[in-house]
């Protein structure tokens, strides 16, 4: 897992190709100009995937993960309160959904964040993690998660 400012977003090139294509397109892109829904970046490899919602109730979180995407989640407006935890730590809560590539799991919260405009986070097949949770109270979040093939 990595939580950053989104000024040293950068830094990060270099992990993988896909990632440095993901990299590249959030900084360059006019994020709050991309419409609700998927985006192909680079073909199945590389999606932009942009959402709105409200938060939820930290105990309403359940720990999530995958296995062939790394997600960068970065808000654009509002701002929430994440969890993670190594996903070794976890419990699988049902069966992992391939197609999806999403499994929910429960587990220690380990790590809190919080994730607005001006950080993001890089969660990898190994980061069990409960996004999209309340700070202080309901609100209104528009958010860009990359998927990234590992």
């Amino acid at each position: 897992m990595i939580l950053d400012q989104l000024e040293s977003l950068g830094c990060y090139r270099g992990i993988s190709k896909s990632l440095d294509i993901a990299i590249d397109y959030l900084r360059k892109t006019d994020l709050a100009a991309l419409a609700i829904g998927s985006h192909q970046v680079d073909g199945d490899r590389v999606l932009a995937n942009v959402m709105t919602y409200e938060t939820k109730r930290p105990e309403e979180g359940k720990l999530e993960a995958h296995r062939k995407y790394i997600d960068i989640q970065v808000v654009l407006e509002g701002e929430e309160r994440c969890f993670c935890a190594p996903l070794s730590l976890t419990t699988e809560l049902g069966a992992f959904d391939e197609a999806k590539d999403f499994g929910l799991y429960d587990g220690p919260r380990l790590t809190t964040m919080r994730l607005a405009s001006d950080n993001f986070a890089i969660f990898f097949p190994q980061d069990a993690h409960a996004p999209a949770l309340d700070l202080d109270g309901k609100v209104a979040v528009r958010k860009v998660v990359m998927k990234v093939a590992v």
